[in-house]
């Protein structure tokens, strides 16, 4: 496909006729952890809470920088440290509490972005995954810049597919979204990046309630992506009644705050499942899976 196309494509990092980006500017920012740690803290974040990062692309746009920003300061009832790095608006959003999985969850943030910043000033924006270690910032970073690269491939796929969720998208994309993307291009495929961008944090988070609760979420989980979604072979495989299997599945989208229905949050969890899997020794993975 790519020999198909070589006038939208380099040797090295991505460069669409619609893209903005070189590998230049993926590397040409630095997020300064010691300055955004002290702002956060007399802002009222506590470490270990979770985090999302924004990026707006400001490039070629003639906005008003002190109404955007006073804009973005309103987001997330506050919980919103902004910043300008170059021409990105940055935008570190928090929870109030760990463990908090609804306060800045997808929908969420993209209603607010919406209303709050994309109508109001025309900016695209990026979002990068949840993640707890102000140290991952820059890798944050990274990741809602790459969302911003690919959002439009992946506009394409959803109206391709007339997914319901098309719209949606309009103020911007989440890393979730274009994973994809990213990782079939392999010319840009930075190791440590995708260790964390497939950080299995939120597996774990999962397989650590089950070994609290005795209770077999992160298998229901696995079994039913494997199996395409299909509620009746994850019961025959569990020895569990489907409509059991849909009320696992049903609490754990209310619990967690994620939607099986989105075909991106899946393919991305499929790949989560999977590094799991190989930092998990033979006896291990064995035992998990055990009935």
């Amino acid at each position: 496909m790519v020999k198909q196309m070589p006038h939208e494509f380099d040797a090295g990092m991505k460069v669409t006729r619609n893209g903005r980006f070189s590998q230049a500017v993926f590397n040409s920012y630095d997020i300064p952890f010691d300055d955004i740690y002290e702002s956060l803290i007399k802002q009222g974040y506590i470490p270990g809470v979770h985090i999302k990062t924004v990026v707006f692309d400001l490039t070629g746009k003639d906005v008003d920088r002190d109404a955007i920003k006073e804009a973005a300061e309103t987001l997330n009832e506050g919980r919103a440290y902004v910043r300008f790095v170059g021409d990105f608006m940055v935008i570190f959003l928090y929870t109030k509490v760990a463990r908090d999985f609804t306060t800045i969850s997808h929908d969420r943030i993209m209603s607010s972005l919406d209303e709050t910043i994309h109508r109001p000033f025309d900016v695209l924006c990026g979002i990068s995954q949840m993640f707890e270690d102000l140290h991952e910032a820059g890798s944050a970073f990274k990741q809602a810049l790459y969302a911003l690269e690919y959002r439009d491939f992946y506009r394409r796929e959803m109206r391709i597919m007339r997914e319901e969720h098309y719209e949606e998208i309009a103020a911007g994309a989440a890393f979730e979204q274009v994973v994809p993307y990213y990782l079939v291009e392999e010319s840009c495929v930075d190791t440590a990046f995708v260790d964390f961008c497939l950080s299995q944090a939120f597996l774990t988070t999962i397989l650590a309630d089950d070994i609290r609760n005795n209770t077999k979420n992160f298998q229901i989980l696995w079994f039913y992506l494997a199996y395409e979604c299909n509620a009746s072979s994850v019961g025959r495989r569990m020895f569990m009644h489907r409509n059991s299997v849909l009320y696992h599945l049903k609490q754990m989208e209310k619990r967690y705050d994620f939607s099986l229905e989105r075909r991106y949050f899946r393919e991305k969890l499929m790949l989560d499942f999977r590094l799991v899997f190989m930092n998990l020794s033979e006896a291990s993975l064995n035992t998990l899976f055990e009935n």
